[in-house]
């Protein structure tokens, strides 16, 4: 029961919102043994931040204050006498005091009479007294969400002298009563009432009386358990609404038909209904009903212009299902289960002018759809993220007010029919379009068309066909395979933008073949030309580009840029050479760009040597436009060691002195001293250079690491065969190598690896690129994961068909790993020798140390390969990780076998694990980013990893519920499930906004994020999963890993050794990750590491 202090509630409250405790960070609140204050001027406000303090009292401030923030402090009461006299005082903040409980007395605001803004949320136990805020007659925001206030705090007039209240906020409370004071009636501002996150059940016919005649902007009513009982009359009468949200409420079609029913013509603005689970059945489910012409039909009187229905499980849209909302303007369907639209789906929308049905499941689009919009203004159609592979004729036909289409990420083969005289904006991207026929037909008024991430590849007709519409403006034709061109035809003339990088133009270009194809582009602004392979730049390409003022080349393979080459670019402002492996720049290349005002020349590759010499005047003078971008740049220096040197030191060096004497001296001592110098750059620069920092303890640490890894493996394996399983008690009698030794189960290892390797070279799958070498050239990869996967079930299903016996693996468990071990190490010996043979360019940086122990354990060698047989990324996901799944499969059937059927704990560990086998082969090709392709060379410590560590000591939860059965129950184990699917929600969303950051910057999923920019010319995500901790996708991991520990029970550690192992294996790359960043981004990852503070746990590492 909550108490009373004269009619005062008391309210209780979870966390804070995180909203505050960024707000915190952003700040850089610290926290000291000594309380103080941080006085700072932002936006001409004088601000006292005075957050996380440890206060016990308010502190004595400059009474000019205008803004004093005082959360996370120790405050137990606010009374009349705790301010100082603040009469500029316009906020102030009080969220989440952590002392146990705070008290807010009579008047306590008396002395801040001018506050504009009160924030008293998040306090965890809050007593308000009921004149607390007398006397506040300026403030129009008030923030009490999160404190548990029940219905009173609505009832007792606590709000009546808040004469210029314009926003409540009670979001997160438990009021389950909705019924205002009469003081209500005298709050005349008030236009925003938040009461998400409560508990209201029924609001009846004079439950809001006192709201009558006010204009509210916003009545949230959202995840509350709004009821509809029959009785009730329409609760919202002469209340004007101009956005109610009644999202996540547990209404089904007759509940939502009821509340909408009692409406009664209410004026309502806007109305949301997103996150109705109950409304609907969803995909390949029929019992729940979805919408009907009925539904609505409260709403006819209502004027709603927008409708919002986002995030639910509506499976099909019937006839008539919207005529009950003839002034609708904006219909968003986004992100709910829609497979069917049929005919007259839309009838009486005769105003609609925003239809959105993006990331939804529709497959074909038919005529009947759409027909009833044609007399509609229809202005903007957005299918995107559907599964659409095909338009059906004339679906799109009649729609003559529409002016933007949006059809990206869906399966459309070709561009669609229709006749759209109004289209502005096309987008097709990330679809699997071939080429451009029909799109004049569509339309010949586009401006913005983009066709980027299909399968364009003809560069020359795509350039005619798109010359058909004359108005083109913008083009996005990044991101395709266009690698062949064998004449330009004449091309869209009134171009501003062109995307059309992450291409081939290099292979196009080379045979000097349509080199004129930006010949007339007068227009044209911004050209992307980035990641095309180019290694030369065509004599004349960029002539006519008169207007050009943005140029992308990053990412390419250009060695030098002929001095010519940006003669006729005169109005160039921005210029980006980023990632380029240019060895020599001239200052005289540049000298043409009078208007030049942006140049990047990050991570180029040049040299230390006599042609950098006009860089020095450069460089001396303060004033040039380009000694910004010349100061920070490196060159590197080919002897006698491989180093990256500051370029400014270097046209300081005697080394640069001494060419240019020479230059100056003798025509023939400079070729004889610039051909020496050059034959042994040419040696010399694709040179791996000797590890320095060596990991795991050296030398001493990796040979140790080499014994003591087979050790755990079969110590681990040992102690789960007894009965009681303790790891501090050795499992006698250990058994012999002749025991351990069976020439059949090293046969049967063989066949594994075998049978894994012929399934990674059978040409099923796509080849995809790794990551640039140091020579700037990419290996080629064959991800056929997932089929071998499938393969691999069909053959195992086939054995066990024929009799085979899976429980085999289980009663030679440490035959089997005593094989795998064997395997591993002559693999290890094999790769090292090798390795020895393979050129100085194909060493692994982390394992050229020149000690052979540590290059052993390491892997000396980087891409290891026979022919095109790639043994690492082979090994990284292949016979272990297929092994894993496999051997878990193998226990559960020896479980059935010992009990008649397979425990709840055993399910689950087999589910979890192979959800994350299948994940990771789905993601294969991710993989090729990782430190153990791009960085770790092929030794030892992957090889027996690959082979023994994962499938014989992953599995060690499953092996252990063999002989040690567990008893789950289904809320335990509901609860489980939970939690491993909150690990890999983290997990995969971290690892999917990552792969799709680096992918494309520019797609709309990864967008929005917030970046950091870096010298490099990358940009780090500092928001989203990244945002949250710096590596979020290893917490994921670790959750998933505990949540496949649990079902073995809380009685013997083992099971948990994978949890505990893979923490420290995840700190320890964490520390790695970490040194390598600072390295690569130095500045930027130091202000990452501010603005993101906890590595793994948030506030805890």
């Amino acid at each position: 029961m909550p108490r009373f202090h004269q009619s005062r509630p008391l309210w209780r409250a979870p966390k804070a919102p995180f909203s505050r405790i960024i707000f915190l960070l952003v700040l850089g609140s610290t926290v000291d043994s000594h309380p103080r204050c941080y006085h700072t001027q932002v936006n001409s406000l004088l601000v006292a931040n005075c957050q996380a303090q440890r206060h016990k009292e308010v502190p004595e401030t400059d009474s000019s204050l205008q803004v004093l923030l005082l959360n996370f402090n120790f405050l137990s009461n606010i009374s009349d006498s705790s301010f100082s006299q603040m009469p500029s005082l316009r906020m102030l903040s009080l969220g989440k005091q952590l002392g146990g409980s705070l008290y807010v007395g009579e008047r306590a605001f008396q002395n801040v009479p001018s506050v504009r803004i009160l924030d008293l949320g998040g306090n965890k136990n809050l007593t308000l007294h009921p004149a607390a805020f007398r006397g506040l007659t300026q403030l129009e925001v008030l923030l009490l969400d999160f404190n548990g206030f029940d219905e009173e705090v609505l009832e007792r007039g606590y709000f009546q002298d808040l004469v210029s209240l314009k926003r409540l906020d009670l979001s997160g409370n438990r009021i389950h009563r909705l019924r205002p004071d009469p003081t209500f009636q005298g709050l005349r501002k008030l236009s925003v009432l938040q009461l998400k996150l409560n508990q209201i059940g029924e609001i009846c016919g004079e439950d809001l009386q006192h709201l009558r005649g006010h204009h509210l902007a916003l009545l949230d009513l959202s995840s509350n358990r709004l009821l509809n009982p029959n009785a009730c009359t329409n609760p919202f009468f002469s209340i004007v609404l101009g956005t109610l949200d009644v999202s996540s409420n547990s209404w089904n079609a007759m509940e939502a038909q009821k509340f909408i029913t009692r409406l009664n013509g209410t004026r309502i603005h806007n109305l949301k209904m997103q996150h109705s689970a109950a409304l609907g059945s969803g995909f390949g489910f029929r019992n729940l009903k979805g919408i009907s012409p009925s539904t609505f039909l409260g709403l006819r009187g209502s004027g709603v212009y927008s409708f919002d229905m986002s995030n639910g499980f509506l499976r099909e849209l019937g006839p008539s299902v919207f005529s009950g909302l003839p002034d609708l303007n904006i219909l968003l369907l986004r992100s709910n289960q829609i497979t069917e639209i049929k005919d007259g789906a839309f009838s009486g929308l005769s105003q609609l002018r925003i239809l959105d049905l993006s990331h939804n499941l529709l497959g074909e689009l038919y005529t009947e759809a759409l027909r009833p919009l044609r007399s509609s203004p229809l202005q903007h159609l957005i299918l995107k993220s559907n599964h659409l592979g095909i338009v059906q004729h004339n679906a799109l036909v009649g729609l003559n007010s529409l002016q933007t289409l949006d059809l990206q990420d869906n399966a459309l083969v070709r561009v669609p029919a229709g006749k759209l005289p109004s289209l502005l904006r096309l987008m097709l991207g990330q679809n699997r379009i071939g080429d451009a026929w029909g799109l004049e037909r569509l339309s010949s008024n586009l401006t913005h068309l983009d066709f980027s991430s299909n399968r364009l590849s003809d560069l020359g007709s795509l350039w005619g066909q798109l010359g058909k519409n004359p108005t083109l403006r913008f083009l996005n034709l990044s991101g395709n395979q266009l690698a062949k061109c064998f004449r330009a035809e004449r091309g869209p003339r009134q171009l501003r933008e062109l995307d059309i990088s992450h291409n081939d133009l290099g292979n196009i270009w080379k045979t000097e073949n349509c080199v004129d194809i930006f010949q007339h582009l007068e227009n044209l602004r911004v050209l992307n030309l980035s990641s095309n392979g180019l290694r030369a730049l065509p004599e004349g390409l960029f002539q006519g580009l008169v207007s050009l003022q943005t140029l992308n080349l990053s990412d390419n393979l250009l060695p030098i840029i002929p001095e010519e080459a940006f003669l006729s670019l005169k109005s160039l402002r921005s210029l980006s050479l980023h990632g380029n492996p240019i060895v020599t720049l001239s200052h005289s290349t540049f000298q043409p760009l009078v208007q030049l005002q942006s140049l990047d020349l990050s991570e180029l590759s040049l040299l230390c040597d006599c042609g950098l010499s006009d860089f020095q005047s450069l460089m001396q003078d303060k004033d040039s436009r380009l000694s910004g971008a010349v100061a920070n740049l490196l060159c590197i220096q080919t002897s006698p060691d491989f180093l990256h040197l500051s370029l400014s030191w270097f046209l300081q060096s005697k080394r640069l002195q001494v060419c240019v004497w020479l230059l100056k001296t003798g025509e023939t001592c400079k070729r004889r001293f610039l051909a020496q110098d050059l034959l042994k750059r040419t040696m010399d620069r694709l040179k791996v250079p000797r590890t320095r920092e060596l990991e795991f303890g050296g030398v001493l640490g990796a040979a140790l690491l080499i014994v003591l890894m087979p050790t755990t493996v079969f110590y681990l394996l040992l102690t789960c065969r007894t009965e009681q399983a303790s790891l501090l008690n050795i499992p006698y009698p250990l058994p012999t190598l002749r025991s351990l030794w069976d020439p059949r189960d090293f046969a049967l290892v063989l066949v594994w690896v075998g049978l894994q390797a012929f399934l990674y070279m059978l040409p099923m799958g796509k080849l995809t690129e790794g990551t640039p070498l140091r020579d700037k050239t990419r290996l080629q990869y064959r991800i056929n994961g997932c089929h071998a996967m499938v393969v691999t079930a069909l053959v195992v299903g086939a054995g066990l068909a024929a009799g085979l016996r899976l429980s085999y693996i289980h009663d030679h468990f440490l035959q089997l790993a005593f094989s795998a071990s064997l395997v591993a190490f002559g693999l290890s010996a094999l790769l090292y020798l090798k390795a020895l043979l393979a050129p100085e360019a194909a060493l692994a940086p982390g394992g050229n140390s020149g000690n052979p122990i540590y290059d052993f354990f390491m892997g000396h060698e980087l891409n290891p390969r026979i022919y095109t047989f790639d043994l690492k990324f082979f090994c990284e996901l292949r016979p272990g990780l297929l092994g894993w799944a496999l051997i878990n499969m193998a226990m559960l059937v020896k479980e059935t076998e010992l009990r008649g059927s397979p425990s709840l704990a055993m399910i689950l560990v087999n589910g979890f694990q192979l959800l994350y086998v299948v994940d990771a082969l789905w993601h294969e090709e991710a993989v090729l980013t990782t430190m153990d392709i791009v960085h770790d060379g092929f030794g030892f410590m992957l090889a027996f990893g690959d082979l023994t560590w994962v499938p014989f000591l992953y599995t060690l939860q499953s092996y252990f519920l063999v002989t040690h059965p567990q008893k789950l129950s289904l809320p335990m184990a509901g609860g489980i499930t939970l939690l491993n699917g909150l690990g890999y929600s983290i997990f995969r969303g971290a690892n999917s906004q990552k792969n799709a950051f680096r992918r494309n910057p520019a797609d709309p999923k990864v967008a929005g994020l917030r970046t950091i920019p870096t010298a490099t010319g990358r940009r780090l995500l500092v928001s989203g999963w990244w945002g949250f901790v710096r590596h979020p996708n290893y917490l994921g991991d670790l959750i998933m890993a505990f949540a496949w520990s649990l079902p073995c029970g809380l009685t013997h550690i083992l099971p948990y050794f994978y949890v505990l192992y893979f923490t420290m294996l995840l700190i320890h790359r964490e520390a790695r990750d970490e040194h390598q960043c600072l390295r690569k981004y130095g500045l930027a990852w130091q202000e990452y590491c501010r603005r993101v503070p906890y590595r793994i746990f948030p506030y805890l590492y």
